[in-house]
């Protein structure tokens, strides 16, 4: 009997090539059905689209939010309609955009489908919810508090004061269920603090105020089935993705693993999971190593890939790809594992910056590598507020693993384009 999946993309539409469909649809009986947000068709290659026997282009839930869930209305017609027009031995939802995750646990549900529920989500994407039982459990966390709405209507500058008291200064404001750094400021003074209540949509999303940790920022990916961790990966963020807004390039390169730091953060990894006890799946967890103590302290964690290019490095890098990992094991089928030479591998993204782009350039480094534009020369910029705005995308790879992370500290500090 055919097996049918469905997936459901808002952003990175690229991310679905490494799901490697081609290589399942060849040796299994699968039909793949594509519900894809409205102008995101027109980016995906016309050998990637001929993979799906269905495409459905699917309005966004609301159109004025950064929310960009896709509407439930619309994919359970199409859901509907689809499971009527044949008999399935098995049917799956994946997606790997973080605001479709309550969608495809919502229609799961619906359907009786298997994978994660509501109840899985509700365990993991609230901020407060996740660190108050780590904290509980002896699980370093940042101090935090809920950001009271009310409290700085009333009073911002008492409030202020409320909250230095409790957390220190500079403390971290960031809404407790999105991604990609978006909302998140690091307020510094008391005039910055009062002037938000202009320019944050306090009245859209619910705020935690939190400490603000010095330290390294590395993310933790990793595959759990039956509560064991089957794969682990770590890598090393050259800045907090909140610095992306301040015209810092973002990006990562995986630790090796005989690196002593990589030993420390899959210890302290393994203990948060024993606490949180994830349902099958990926995970994609956010650590600081914090410059006072060297001691390791959660940020947070989702139950999805890490997002921008986290599965191309590691796929480049060590042969590992989680999202085809997770769709092979939840349609069991044989795991695809024919990929090329390994090379290592370091992504990252240039921001926008403010002006009119006078000046594309080409990165000096020893690797070689993939650069893609995502502005042109004579473009006007606002400066980037997420993870979103990019100018740029990079990917590098080297066998020489020395002369790559030379490469990724260049990176780190040069730009590849000029305003004026």
């Amino acid at each position: 009997m055919t097996k049918i999946a469905f997936f459901l993309v808002s952003t990175a539409p690229y991310l679905l090539d490494y799901y490697h469909l081609g290589f399942y649809k060849k040796e299994n009986s699968v039909r793949l059905v594509l519900c894809v947000r409205e102008g995101v068709r027109a980016k995906l290659s016309a050998s990637t689209l001929e993979l799906f026997d269905a495409i459905y282009d699917v309005k966004r839930a609301n159109i004025e939010s950064y929310n960009t869930a896709l509407d439930v209305s619309v994919l359970k017609e199409v859901i509907t309609n689809e499971l009527l027009g044949g008999t399935f031995e098995v049917a799956r939802i994946f997606t790997y955009n973080e605001f479709n995750l309550p969608v495809a646990a919502e229609l799961r549900e619906l359907f009786g489908i298997e994978g994660h529920q509501l109840s899985d989500l509700e365990r993991f994407k609230d901020k407060i919810t996740i660190k108050s039982k780590l904290r509980d459990n002896n699980v370093r966390v940042p101090l935090f508090v809920q950001f009271d709405s009310s409290q700085y209507q009333a009073d911002p500058i008492k409030y202020y004061q409320e909250l230095v008291n409790s957390i220190g200064l500079p403390f971290i404001l960031k809404p407790i269920n999105t991604s990609g750094s978006f909302g998140v400021l690091k307020i510094s003074s008391q005039e910055q603090f009062v002037s938000i209540g202009a320019t944050l949509p306090l009245s859209h999303y619910v705020y935690e105020a939190e400490e603000y940790v010095s330290g390294t920022l590395y993310h933790c990916d990793a595959y759990f089935q039956n509560g064991e961790c089957g794969q682990f990966h770590c890598s090393r963020y050259n800045y907090p993705l909140l610095e992306f807004g301040e015209g810092k390039n973002i990006g990562s390169i995986p630790l090796l693993q005989s690196d002593p730091i990589a030993k420390k953060l899959f210890d302290f990894h393994r203990r948060i999971y024993k606490i949180l006890q994830p349902p099958d799946g990926i995970t994609h967890t956010e650590i600081f190593i914090s410059n006072k103590d060297d001691k390791c302290v959660f940020l947070e964690n989702s139950l999805r890939a890490g997002g921008a290019y986290i599965i191309p490095m590691y796929e480049r890098s060590f042969g590992v790809n989680l999202l085809s990992i997770d769709f092979s094991k939840q349609m069991d089928f044989r795991t695809y594992d024919n990929y090329d030479k390994k090379e290592y591998c370091f992504w990252a993204s240039f921001p926008k910056l403010f002006g009119c782009v006078s000046k594309l350039l080409q990165p000096s480094v020893e690797s070689r590598y993939s650069l893609e534009w995502h502005v042109v020369v004579g473009e006007q910029l606002q400066a980037a507020k997420s993870m979103r705005d990019k100018a740029a995308a990079f990917i590098s790879w080297n066998s020489d693993y020395d002369a790559l992370s030379n490469d990724f500290d260049y990176i780190s500090k040069n730009s590849v384009l000029e305003t004026q």
